[in-house]
């Protein structure tokens, strides 16, 4: 009886996990079957396609596209007859692609029971309290079939687990957080720290190609502020600056970091006259509708989704999630979606509501009612001013950016196409 507690009591930490994850967009997303194909080009536009690594890492180090590119020189020839010298590049990556670490209260990174540093991606949660709170009413509700408060107390004990998790009304992380960060160049990066870096970002290619010392590795929390973010890019785009003695540099903006750079451009318009290349990568220019979806709260609860996609889709498809799916099917639908429909709440008000950086997600169009609903309150007046620039910014970035092209800024966008959303907000269904 004690091991099935335990086993059912995992589903409400999936739960838990799940839903804060994917409201970050945390988690790798499995192509379709279908063939990836890439929309035509508007007339007149500026496109370039590339479709290797060997063709994006061209255009960070100034050989156009290969179908362009009838110089039969080296890449190396190119860089060098390049006027003024090579730019350095600053990568801006992706959610959890920087390293966080929970600090105990002397200072020092806290440890799990292995050991371990604790790292605050994709959360830090209580589980201990979590199996102490809810095994025996869950064990309840299992006899019973009903809920008698059970949803009420498990997502209350979800918000209280994610205490070291929470962010204030200031829009910062209310734990001591350690950012690993590195202030310098690949080349001068320890063994480890290289491996790290190329082991989060592979690229290899590019710095055989540019050499490890214009390659920077810009990181930041990813449940951080934004805008204190693209303040600190900004920084350090000068420090790069004056520690290679360039006049400009490029940076290259990976999913959530795109947010990032969306404010850069916005609050600091003179950072045009700094870079020479902005280098896209399957960029959050305008959020994502998976986590519109779930700010506005609309799910895809239909059985399809609720007990076939949803855990495989997240978890891989792996023994464990269809474990899982058959223990869903144990409880009751109703009390599975009360669940879930009060553990986004919990997760909205401890965490998401106030995280500038996770609230950069969505999509423009959704942001005026979502801030009408959650962010008119006075305790919440100072994200609603955060928030307020962030979708200035994310409203005007396209104009920003043809400013910055206009003044000689060359700005690139990879991306791919056709990969779905996860099945679990409705808009899977459409984008």
């Amino acid at each position: 009886m004690k091991n099935t507690c335990k086993r059912l009591t995992s589903v409400l930490l999936a739960f838990a996990l799940i839903f804060t994850a994917v409201a970050v967009g945390f988690g790798s997303v499995q192509p379709a079957n279908a063939a990836v194909q890439a929309p035509a080009k508007a007339a007149n536009s500026k496109v370039s396609t590339v479709s290797t690594v060997e063709e994006t890492v061209a255009l960070l180090t100034d050989q156009g596209t290969p179908a362009a590119n009838q110089s039969k020189k080296s890449a190396q020839d190119n860089l060098t007859d390049r006027a003024g010298g090579r730019s350095p590049s600053i990568i801006i990556p992706g959610i959890g692609q920087s390293d966080v670490y929970l600090l105990d209260e002397n200072g020092n990174r806290a440890k799990d029971e292995d050991g371990n540093d604790i790292k605050n991606f994709p959360i830090l949660i209580d589980t201990d309290y979590l199996l102490k709170t809810l095994a025996l009413p869950l064990a309840k509700m299992l006899i019973t079939q009903k809920d008698k408060g059970f949803t009420d107390l498990a997502a209350q004990a979800v918000g209280k687990s994610l205490a070291q998790s929470a962010v204030d009304f200031n829009g910062q992380p209310v734990s001591n957080l350690e950012l690993e960060r590195f202030p310098h160049s690949v080349a001068e990066c320890t063994p480890e720290q290289r491996e790290k870096i190329y082991r989060t970002i592979p690229l290899q290619d590019y710095t055989k190609v540019a050499g490890e010392e214009y390659l920077y590795f810009f990181t930041y929390n990813s449940y951080g502020n934004n805008l204190d973010a693209a303040q600190e890019l900004y920084d350090f785009i000068q420090n790069v600056k004056a520690e290679t003695g360039q006049d400009k540099v490029n940076i290259v903006p990976i999913s959530l970091g795109s947010t990032i750079a969306t404010s850069l451009i916005e609050v600091y318009p003179q950072v045009k006259d700094d870079l020479d290349k902005i280098i896209f990568i399957v960029p959050a220019l305008d959020g994502s509708r998976l986590v519109g979806d779930l700010y506005n709260g609309t799910l895809n609860t239909k059985d399809e989704s609720l007990y076939k996609t949803l855990l495989p889709s997240l978890m891989g498809d792996t023994y464990t999630a269809y474990l899982v799916n058959i223990v869903l099917r144990i409880i009751p639908k109703q009390i599975i979606l009360d669940l879930l429909d009060k553990i986004i709440d919990q997760l909205k008000e401890v965490m998401i509501l106030n995280c500038t950086m996770i609230f950069g997600l969505v999509p423009s169009e959704d942001y005026p009612a979502l801030a009408q609903q959650y962010l008119s309150t006075p305790e919440r007046a100072e994200i609603r001013r955060q928030m307020d620039i962030y979708h200035r910014a994310q409203t005007n970035a396209i104009t920003n950016l043809k400013a910055f092209e206009a003044d000689g800024v060359q700005v690139f966008d990879v991306v791919d196409y056709n990969f779905p959303l996860y099945s679990f907000v409705p808009s899977s269904e459409t984008h």
